[in-house]
């Protein structure tokens, strides 16, 4: 199992972020566009809930488009959700997204924990590039965020 944590300040309040956040129709603006991400779900509420199924298409590794199936498994208002892979790219993948309150708007953290596929193998591709784009999908993330609420 691996682990990516991050942490960002973001210079609004809680309410704000969260209904940035929570609104799955926004995980397409905080992708790179070179993941051609697409939610392919009908009808999805404004904002996540417990049970919530998301199905998107995605195109991580090689331009290859794939299903991408995830269940938000626990929700906290204004405080943290969780979202679980049920279908996708990943033996596990879990992202735990919490916001707390900070005196100069609110502090974002965003804990990943995963696990490539096919066991020895995955755990080497992680080493030769799958942690890099993670962190790269992150790092978009981070600037869209940092565009979007502190400028």
């Amino acid at each position: 199992m691996f682990k990516i944590k991050r942490k960002q300040l973001l210079q609004k309040d809680i309410k704000t972020i969260w209904n940035f956040i929570s609104n799955p129709y926004n995980l397409e603006k905080i992708t790179p566009k070179d993941m051609s991400f697409e939610i392919i779900s009908k009808n999805l509420e404004k904002e996540i809930y417990p049970e919530m199924i998301i199905k998107y298409k995605v195109a991580p590794f090689l331009k290859i488009k794939m299903k991408w199936v995830t269940k938000i498994t626990e929700v906290q208002s204004e405080k943290k959700f969780i979202d679980k892979q049920i279908k996708g790219p990943y033996s596990f993948w879990e992202h735990e997204h919490i916001l707390e309150k900070h005196e100069k708007g609110t502090m974002m953290y965003d804990v990943i924990k995963y696990k490539p596929p096919l066991g020895l193998i995955g755990s080497l591709c992680n080493f030769l590039f799958i942690k890099n784009k993670l962190n790269g999908i992150f790092n978009f993330r981070e600037n869209f965020l940092e565009e979007k609420f502190n400028k």
